[in-house]
């Protein structure tokens, strides 16, 4: 097994694609990915290419530029701290259920002021609701 933890696999297997090589184009190219970075297994140590899929950390943050108005969130950017207030948590949040028909409570919103925070958040409530 390439990984030893299970909880590892799991997260790797929902968000991400693990690959030891990068495909190559009909013409030859290497294909490059936007997102490619190398995760150590906390567990065995082992080491992996992964490539992020267009993820829901992505979506939220699109979601955030557009109702802030800037140019660039960072998945650990305090919602707050980068110009944001009650009403526009408000607004992102009518956008997120309109996304992923789900919604995020204005107290966990709170709670999980980030990007990151908030993708966890949606991943854990989309498998509760399978």
């Amino acid at each position: 097994m390439l990984f030893g933890s299970l909880k590892f696999n799991r997260f790797v297997q929902r968000n991400c694609e693990v690959t030891r090589t990068r495909p190559i184009l009909a013409g030859g190219d290497i294909q490059e990915w936007p997102h490619v970075s190398e995760h150590q297994d906390p567990q065995t140590g082992q080491l992996a290419l992964v490539t992020a899929r267009r993820s829901v950390e992505e979506e939220i943050s699109e979601i955030w530029r557009d109702v802030l108005d800037i140019n660039q969130v960072g998945p650990h950017d305090n919602f707050f701290e980068i110009g944001g207030h009650s009403f526009l948590a408000i607004q992102i949040i009518l956008r997120l259920k309109d996304r992923y028909g789900i919604e995020l409570p204005f107290l966990d919103f709170l709670d999980s002021p980030t990007v990151h925070a908030q993708s966890k958040a949606i991943d854990d409530m989309r498998l509760r609701s399978l």
